[in-house]
């Protein structure tokens, strides 16, 4: 599996974090993967998203980027919870693939993509993200 992942609470908001491995993306995992985002963007509760995917040393076939793409435009239209999403990165080819994936499919909710190497728990002590109050190497991805 090519990810691992947790639910945190944090100041009474569920965080859903996603973390890559450094394993390359089979198409099993994939589609579990597709299948936990789906869960967790259609519960009742309000959700935020944070990927981890600065251990990602792995680049993914285009062919995933254009199967992310579909998935998003196929529940871009969905009553969703899903309020944003922060996308922690440090290689500039895998921002690259983001930035192919939303300019063929917007995304469902904002958000931001973020190239540091600060710890997860300090990214937290920054908490949240508008797009009035970027940081430095942040970028704001609208939906």
């Amino acid at each position: 599996m090519f990810y691992s992942f947790k639910e945190i609470y944090f100041n009474n908001q569920l965080f859903l974090i996603i973390k890559f491995k450094n394993k390359p993306i089979e198409d099993y995992s994939f589609k579990l993967f597709l299948s936990l985002w789906n869960f967790y963007c259609f519960q009742e509760k309000p959700i935020q998203f944070i990927f981890d995917i600065r251990k990602f040393q792995q680049i993914p076939s285009l062919s995933y980027c254009f199967s992310m793409a579909h998935f998003l435009y196929t529940i871009k239209n969905k009553q969703h919870n899903l309020k944003q999403s922060l996308i922690l990165y440090q290689k500039d080819i895998l921002k690259y693939l983001l930035d192919f994936i939303f300019y063929i499919q917007k995304p469902i909710a904002p958000v931001y993509l973020y190239k540091t190497d600060q710890q997860l728990k300090d990214i937290f002590k920054i908490l949240p993200f508008t797009k009035d109050n970027l940081l430095t190497n942040m970028n704001y991805i609208s939906p």
